[in-house]
């Protein structure tokens, strides 16, 4: 998470888009409180949370929440022209979105009580 091309502040923004996408409320929760730290204010995140597209971040950040939204649900569904846009960080994202989709699983199987404060 701390490595890599991508900054730490998208990859948390994606592991909450990812997790709200995986009905994930205690990885949304963790990555919102992140998110906070990182100097994110609380209404930031619940516009990322409820609209990505009326959120607060640049267009480029919407497009790779987006893409990261739709690789979760729909993968089948990326177009060869999102995949060239991102070509350079496509690979590096996708292993964001996989290890987030990978921990909502895990943490919802276990039943793991929120230890967060709500966003």
């Amino acid at each position: 998470m701390m490595q890599g091309e991508l900054p730490r502040d998208l990859k948390e923004m994606v592991a909450v888009v990812v997790s709200q996408a995986n009905s994930c409320q205690y990885c949304v929760n963790a990555h919102g409180s992140a998110l906070k730290m990182l100097g994110m204010p609380r209404e930031k995140v619940v516009q990322l949370l409820e609209d990505i597209d009326g959120s607060d971040v640049s267009e480029a950040v919407k497009k790779v929440l987006k893409l990261s939204v739709k690789a979760t649900r729909e993968p089948y569904k990326i177009t060869d022209d999102e995949w060239q846009e991102l070509k350079a960080q496509i690979v590096e994202l996708f292993s964001v979105v996989d290890l987030y989709t990978s921990f909502n699983k895990f943490l919802d199987t276990l039943q793991v009580d929120i230890d967060f404060p709500a966003i």
